[in-house]
């Protein structure tokens, strides 16, 4: 049995490592646009869903193989904010989450191959960003590498959580205020929820 994990994401390549310590890494390539969705919570499960579907359709092998797909999102009230499609989108969506709490929601989907069986889940942390100066606003839009990561930010990049058991850059973009519930999940990969559902694929 091989597992893969369908995401490019270095941070989340890293997080699963925590639990798995050895797999593939093959991309979906999938839109991750969901059309019909009741909810942020939805949306972000059906995303890793879809990813699971792709990638069964492409290895060679899916029932020897065990897939692992996620999809974060940003959510304010009921808007949903995914990566920035340029600065000007950067702007937008950093404008509207700061100094307002929001939710970070990870869907995430395990495909059991020969069990055929698909387990999926998600988690949500609370997170809040301090008010930017025009002049940081800019500066963290041009040089922190916001551009791959959902509502434009990425926790892992702060500072303030060096010596709070969590490992990150000191870089100088500083911009979390405070945040509740699960740190692995603001990265990206919510690794103590995905614990649990996956040892019920198993049961």
């Amino acid at each position: 049995m091989k597992f893969i994990l369908a995401s490019q994401s270095p941070r989340r390549q890293a997080l699963l490592k925590k639990i798995i310590p050895e797999f593939e890494i093959i991309v979906s390539n999938v839109d991750e646009n969901i059309a019909e969705y009741d909810s942020p919570v939805d949306f972000a499960v059906k995303a890793a869903v879809k990813k699971a579907e792709a990638v069964t359709e492409i290895i060679t092998d899916p029932d020897n193989s065990v897939i692992i797909t996620a999809d974060t999102i940003v959510v304010k009230g009921n808007a949903i904010f995914g990566k920035p499609k340029d600065e000007e989108d950067a702007r937008r969506i950093l404008g509207e989450l700061m100094e307002i709490e929001h939710q970070v929601i990870t869907g995430f989907c395990i495909y059991g191959g020969s069990l055929k069986k698909r387990v999926s889940g998600y988690d949500i942390s609370n997170v809040c960003l301090k008010k930017l100066s025009d002049n940081e606003l800019e500066n963290y839009i041009k040089y922190s590498g916001c551009f791959d990561k959902a509502g434009a930010y990425g926790i892992q990049d702060m500072k303030s959580f060096e010596n709070n058991n969590v490992t990150g850059n000191t870089v100088n973009f500083d911009i979390v205020k405070y945040f509740t519930g699960s740190y692995d999940n603001i990265v990206g990969f919510p690794t103590e929820k995905f614990s649990e559902k996956f040892r019920e694929l198993y049961k």
